[in-house]
């Protein structure tokens, strides 16, 4: 009876539920999916073709998660000519209807991994049982369900924001270098899916200024800002190389998003 009552066991149950809720008929809607965000990620999933046309000619969104889409998807192709379940896929071209389903399932996944990352996140502010309530209310969380069924990208940002709030307490009672790096690729890839993310930047610069001021070690300080700084940059650039490659279509799409 005891295994029952153990924070890992019930946790484990809510994330099975919540699974339940957010993969529940993934499918909705088809084929007149309405949602216009979820059908221009579908549309520029659908302009690529490895490796010869990789640019998405959108970015109101990283290329990251439509990077992510597109391979997964091929990988799917590539799955089903192997076990013949259709012998003549065209396997380096996504469909819509395939980039949309791809596209719902990431969501779906991040909103069930966010369940057990929710619960750490509230054992670390206080303890097991506000961890346990923040797991509750994530696994009927209205909003969650709605967003896992759609093949947008709040559920990344939820699941890596929350992350990145978990890694910036990690940081501050223990500051190590793996824990830096960790932190620079979450931030790198919270920019590489949403540019605005850049404001969640300043959360672990501040946690990062404030655990060296207590301790005064600014060496330390200046070389882990050097650091963050550039595997953030990195990461961003390596996922989004047409912000650099097709620097006018960029910068028109920003101009026109800011408006």
């Amino acid at each position: 009876m005891k295994l029952f009552k153990k924070p890992t066991f019930l946790v484990l149950v809510l994330t099975i539920i919540g699974g339940f809720f957010y993969f529940y008929n993934l499918n909705w809607g088809a084929p007149f999916y309405f949602h216009p965000d979820e059908r221009n990620i579908a549309s520029a999933v659908t302009q690529l073709s490895f490796p010869n046309q990789l640019n998405p000619h959108f970015f109101a969104y990283g290329s990251l998660p439509i990077y992510a889409i597109y391979f997964t998807a091929v990988g799917v192709n590539y799955c089903m000519q192997l076990l013949q379940i259709n012998t003549q896929p065209q396997l380096f071209t996504v469909s819509f209807g395939q980039a949309i389903i791809v596209g719902r399932i990431f969501s779906a996944l991040f909103a069930t991994f966010l369940i057990p990352l929710l619960f750490e996140l509230g054992k670390k502010f206080k303890d097991d049982k506000t961890g346990l309530r923040t797991a509750f209310f994530a696994t009927f969380s209205v909003g969650f369900i709605q967003f896992a069924h759609f093949g947008t990208f709040e559920m990344w940002l939820t699941f890596l924001g929350t992350l990145l709030f978990l890694l910036c307490l990690k940081y501050f009672s223990k500051p190590s270098t793996s824990t830096l790096i960790f932190l620079a690729f979450v931030i790198g890839a919270l920019i590489a899916i949403k540019v605005t993310s850049l404001v969640l930047i300043s959360i672990p610069l501040a946690v990062i200024f404030a655990k060296h001021f207590i301790s005064k070690s600014w060496g330390k300080f200046i070389k882990h800002i050097i650091l963050l700084a550039v595997i953030s940059l990195a990461i961003y650039c390596v996922t989004n190389p047409y912000v650099l490659l097709d620097q006018k279509d960029f910068l028109s799409s920003m101009n026109y998003e800011s408006s």
